[in-house]
């Protein structure tokens, strides 16, 4: 007997959804082989692309960005740069020539020369120095009667008249009780012009060389006091001698001498150099 058509109906849907449910299992059966055959892992360096009916979807790898730690370079070393310390300054303390109490003014006469700015009692020994634009005389001067020593320096003031700007006097009446001798020498020690340098040799054993240097205007730039000295005139400097004594060297007879040079360096009279030498005895000087 034929089914009602309302059975028929409910077997056919049933097939049809079993179809379906068939169809639906054997994809998603096909999706998780295909994924599993074909998984492309993060890392590799390969562009993945999947197509699929409607879509399309891109993966792309993430690849590790090494990581650069930033280095901290240490500062270049500071450069030390060792400038040599100046030569130290000289100076005209304990100078033998000092300004007058009173200044006087003396006539030059050029018949006589330098020798007219002398007095009559006095014998004298002169000389000329020009430095700067500006003329000095020095003027050693020996009591006739005494030997009683009289050192002047004088400047010119025009009109053929001098004026004493420095002085040393070692006249009494019973003659010189400082002084042994007295030597002056003119020298250009420097690059402005002439200098005077006046050497005064002390009585007594010991024989002290005291050393006065005269620049213009006038005035003593530079003094040097040296034990049994010697010092003699270079090219542009003054060199000296002074006894340097060891434990046991007797007065006479030092082991040892200090030299030192006097240049005019950068503007300022320096002791350019300052050595201790074993010598038996100095060089020979200009002021004896």
């Amino acid at each position: 007997m034929p089914l009602p058509f309302d059975d028929r109906q409910r077997r056919v849907l049933v097939l049809v959804a079993s179809v379906v449910t068939l169809l639906a299992l054997a994809l998603l059966f096909v999706a998780l082989r295909g994924g599993a055959d074909g998984a492309v892992t993060a890392g590799d360096g390969v562009d993945t692309t999947t197509t699929t009916e409607g879509a399309t979807t891109t993966t792309v790898d993430l690849v590790a960005v090494p990581t650069t730690t930033p280095t901290t370079e240490a500062p270049p070393e500071a450069t030390t740069t060792t400038v040599a310390a100046p030569a130290p300054e000289l100076s005209p303390s304990g100078a033998v020539l000092r300004p007058p109490a009173t200044s006087d003014s003396r006539l030059w006469d050029p018949s006589v020369g330098c020798a007219a700015l002398a007095s009559a009692r006095y014998a004298a020994q002169c000389g000329l120095a020009r430095a700067g634009g500006i003329e000095l005389a020095w003027l050693v001067e020996a009591n006739r009667a005494t030997s009683g020593l009289r050192v002047s320096i004088l400047r010119s003031v025009g009109g053929g008249r001098w004026s004493t700007v420095l002085a040393a006097v070692d006249d009494g009446p019973d003659g010189p009780a400082r002084f042994a001798a007295v030597t002056v020498r003119v020298a250009a020690l420097s690059d402005h012009g002439e200098q005077i340098v006046v050497g005064f040799r002390n009585q007594g054993s010991g024989g002290v060389l005291e050393l006065d240097v005269v620049d213009a205007p006038g005035r003593v730039v530079v003094h040097r006091t040296l034990d049994r000295g010697e010092a003699r005139i270079g090219p542009r400097r003054l060199e000296d001698w002074s006894a340097e004594y060891g434990p046991g060297d007797a007065q006479c007879c030092p082991s040892a001498w200090r030299r030192g040079v006097v240049e005019h360096v950068d503007g300022a009279w320096r002791l350019t150099t300052d050595t201790v030498e074993a010598l038996s005895r100095p060089p020979d000087g200009d002021f004896d």
